[in-house]
């Protein structure tokens, strides 16, 4: 799976349970619903997390739910699942080891 499909198929999976909730006429207040959210997210959101607690009003869980988006669209570094992780670290590594590597000391004592 792609890096930035993680968050919205975290936040649909969300709004799947919520939808859910409803046909089962269980009510939950959108400012629940909105911690709720906030609280769902990797570490990686704890600035956002605090910054979004911090106002004077929450905003609803759609709003929430686009201000999310927005967020891990511009980091460009949205959370992976743990196998992802593992497969993203294997990949960096092999390109590192890979990497043909150019002494200079050397080269320039093969050219004498």
């Amino acid at each position: 799976m792609k890096d930035g499909n993680v968050v919205r198929q975290h936040l649909n999976l969300f709004f799947d349970a919520v939808d859910k909730l409803k046909d089962m006429e269980i009510e939950i207040h959108d400012d629940l619903l909105s911690i709720m959210m906030l609280y769902s997210l990797s570490p990686e959101f704890e600035n956002f997390r605090v910054a979004i607690e911090s106002r004077d009003k929450l905003p609803t869980p759609y709003e929430l739910r686009i201000k999310i988006i927005e967020e891990a669209d511009a980091r460009g570094n949205e959370f992976r699942s743990p196998n992802e992780e593992a497969f993203y670290g294997k990949r960096q590594e092999k390109r590192n080891f890979n990497r043909p590597r150019h002494n200079k000391s050397n080269n320039s004592n093969q050219s004498r």
